[in-house]
Formats: structure tokens, sequence, C-alpha cells
């Protein structure tokens, strides 16, 4: 498609690393629900910045801000 891999390596950022302690049986989400002692619904609108990189990466594909494209003709 033309896009840098840095492109693809913020959106996994984004998507999957700063979310997954909102997903109750991935490891990151057992660990935050075990120390909090809480279910993962309840500090859930407390983990603004969790879900809110989604939001951003959605504006910034759809603007095209910071999407890097790699020229094709200078490929080797």
């Amino acid at each position: 498609m033309g896009l840098h891999p840095k492109v693809l390596l913020r959106t996994l950022e984004d998507a999957v690393t700063c979310t997954e302690c909102l997903i109750p049986w991935t490891a990151a989400g057992a660990y935050m629900t075990s120390t909090l002692g809480v279910d993962t619904l309840h500090y859930l609108p407390y983990a603004i910045l969790n879900y809110s990189g989604m939001i951003f990466a959605l504006v910034w594909a759809l603007t095209g801000i910071g999407i890097t494209r790699v020229d094709k003709n200078k490929r080797k």
C-alpha cells in the first residue's frame, strides 16, 4: 500500500499495547484486575489514556496526519 513500516508499528502500539490491560483474559489484564482488586469494566472509565490512543490513531488515519508513504520508484 506504499506505507512506511513505522506507520504499522505506531498503529500496533496504539491499538494493542496500550489497550491490552483492558482485556481481562490477557496477562496484563489479569495482573491489573488482581492488583487493583476490581473487574476490568470497573476501571475502564478511568483508563482514558489506554483507549484514547485508538481514537487518535483513527483520526490520524482518516486525516493523513503523520502517515508516511514510501516512494515506490526509489525502492530497489
